[in-house]
């Protein structure tokens, strides 16, 4: 776990490859501390595997997701996360995928 942390600081040209990978992880707390970092390191390039992290099975990996997408700010972004808000039933997740539309959307 503490790999992902370290790998996503390297920042060799593969690291994102390296961190979208992870994201298929079977372990629930790889594949949010890889999203989580794609949303650090990451950049429009990495925004697909992103919106796909938000259909993940476990809450912390959604939120993190949403997290992530909210802090690149790309507007592609935000029809998935309009459509996550109408079916996420998780509290913090909700909370974030809301924050992630306000930050993409400027704070309007």
């Amino acid at each position: 776990m503490e790999a992902v942390s370290h790998l996503a600081t390297l920042r060799p040209p593969d690291v994102r490859d390296r961190l979208r990978l992870l994201i298929g992880d079977a372990d629930t707390y790889v594949r949010m501390r890889a999203v989580e970092r794609l949303g650090v390191v990451g950049d429009r390039r990495d925004v697909p595997a992103l919106i796909a992290a938000l259909r993940d099975v476990t809450p912390p990996v959604r939120w993190a997701a949403a997290s992530s997408l909210g802090r690149l700010k790309d507007e592609r972004a935000l029809r998935p996360l309009e459509s996550a808000l109408k079916t996420e039933t998780d509290g913090a997740s909700r909370q974030a995928i809301e924050d992630a539309i306000r930050q993409i959307r400027g704070g309007r």
